[in-house]
């Protein structure tokens, strides 16, 4: 299984980089689009009678032609934005959040108990192929495409401290997520309801303020949002280290709320900061480069660091680290190459 998983990451990994580019030479970005969302379908349908090292594979090629997806919606959306109006970015990013609480609820309480696993894969297949005809009714993008690639965005500071930063917070994210139903069974009494609520509570919180993030993004600096998205991060890993937090469920339910902060806030602000620094032709390959080293990397390194530090030193030790990878985020946005943060991402047309 771990190495399932490890494999799934590292193809997906690679494939962010591969599509990205190959959207970006081809200019084809709705094409790739639907035809990895059919690739995810197909091969979503064949877990079902595929055992042992087969279905090893089939799990990790998935990883290979689905993760590229988000990052290549997030590019489109971005072309759509044309620039400009970057800061409603949040605004089409909340129906991820809605689809994903949906999605949970429904595999959870429906499919899961009553029809089994398999049909987990079934529902998923039918609603890639769905998602392949989405971008036929999109608008022309707005954005000239050309076919020059060249590697400025490499060389662009700027754009490896923020995703250095992406990378620090997704590496505490990820070791609090994977644990976070653990330390819900350990230190309260709850019903199998507890985890789906708490992060309902959660995807709530970010859902609203998805909606508040154009206002957000052109009242505050970048600076100002990152340190609020990420300190709230920051503050709620460490918070749940703590014995005030284990002593009653009600605080801990309170803290999910950052959780909606730091995903809505930080995320809008940093990604939008990217698209910033962008050249237009290289939009997807900064944004899949984004992903990959911070989701997917801070996935690995994540995940074998809280194992380890799980089992030498405990459960709140995860979270306490996790607040200090936080903290060390928060300090890269006060380096001088990113004094472009000082100003908002978006213009007050008011």
């Amino acid at each position: 299984m771990g190495f399932t998983l490890c494999m799934t990451t590292l193809l997906g990994f690679f494939g962010q980089f591969l599509f990205s580019r190959l959207s970006e030479q081809t200019r084809k970005k709705r094409l790739l689009f639907g035809l990895l969302a059919l690739a995810s379908s197909i091969i979503a349908c064949l877990v079902d009678g595929t055992k042992g090292i087969f279905l090893g594979g089939l799990i990790a090629i998935l990883g290979l032609v689905h993760y590229p997806l988000v990052p290549l919606l997030d590019s489109v959306s971005f072309d759509q934005l044309s620039g400009e109006a970057r800061e409603n970015y949040g605004r089409l990013r909340v129906f991820g959040t809605l689809g994903y609480l949906f999605a949970s609820a429904v595999a959870s309480l429906f499919i899961l108990p009553i029809l089994g696993l398999k049909y987990v894969f079934y529902a998923f297949g039918f609603m890639m192929i769905i998602s392949i005809f989405l971008p036929k009714w999109f608008p022309p993008s707005p954005v000239k495409a050309t076919n020059k690639i060249t590697a400025n965005w490499s060389t662009d500071k700027r754009i490896h401290w923020i995703v250095a930063m992406m990378f620090l917070f997704e590496l505490a994210s990820t070791c609090v997520q994977g644990y976070l139903g653990v330390y819900i069974d350990k230190f309260y009494s709850l019903s199998d309801s507890g985890i789906p609520l708490a992060w309902t509570i959660g995807l709530i919180s970010e859902s609203l303020l998805f909606q508040a993030a154009p206002y957000l993004l052109r009242r505050f600096s970048a600076r100002t949002l990152l340190l609020v998205g990420g300190g709230s991060a920051a503050v709620r890993y460490i918070f749940l280290s703590t014995a005030f937090a284990t002593s009653s469920p009600i605080w801990f339910f309170i803290s999910q709320t950052l959780h909606g902060v730091y995903y809505s806030i930080f995320f809008c602000a940093a990604l939008a900061f990217l698209d910033i620094c962008s050249p237009n032709h290289q939009r997807a390959t900064v944004q899949s480069t984004a992903s990959a080293i911070s989701t997917l990397g801070g996935f690995v390194i994540g995940y074998l660091l809280s194992g380890w530090l799980w089992q030498v030193f405990g459960l709140k030790t995860i979270f306490f680290v996790s607040g200090c990878f936080a903290l060390g985020g928060l300090t890269i946005i006060f380096h001088p190459v990113l004094n472009d943060l000082s100003q908002p991402i978006a213009k007050d047309v008011t």
